[in-house]
């Protein structure tokens, strides 16, 4: 009788073993990595809000407001600065120029959380959904 080589049913299974602890390590890291690219996205989009409201208000004294004043509660945001003043306006982006942003399409929505507000003292700006990383969810630009 001929002794036959060839992968044995034990390595096969072993190797299958293998992939499939590779895959789900990756997807494990790729998941981590996408939520820390959202954080990026929001702090990418915040800092180009702040850049054109400044413009904006060199331009027309006044910030790029749309619809009416909520108040501090109304925003419902737990990390609003204790330097902001009570006033809030979500911000109208046509009268930026529609810039393209990763989040904030929803502002003319009522209904909506996905939209930046403003505050009208300090010009700091927010994302009333937020965005959650690491069981923290962050609402403006971190530094």
């Amino acid at each position: 009788m001929k002794s036959e080589r060839g992968v044995t049913l034990a390595i096969l299974i072993l190797t299958i073993l293998i992939l499939v602890i590779l895959t789900s390590i990756v997807a494990t890291n790729s998941n981590d990595f996408l939520k820390a690219s959202n954080v990026a996205k929001l702090n990418s989009d915040i800092k180009a809000l702040e850049d054109r409201v400044a413009a904006y208000y060199v331009k027309n004294n006044t910030i790029p407001l749309y619809g009416s004043a909520m108040s501090r509660s109304e925003v419902n945001i737990p990390d609003l600065s204790s330097s902001d003043g009570d006033t809030y306006y979500v911000i109208d982006l046509n009268k930026l120029d529609n810039p393209t942003l990763n989040y904030g399409s929803g502002y003319k929505d009522t209904t909506s959380s996905d939209k930046y507000i403003i505050n009208n003292d300090t010009h700091n700006i927010y994302y009333i959904r937020g965005i959650v990383y690491e069981g923290e969810t962050y609402y403006t630009a971190t530094n």
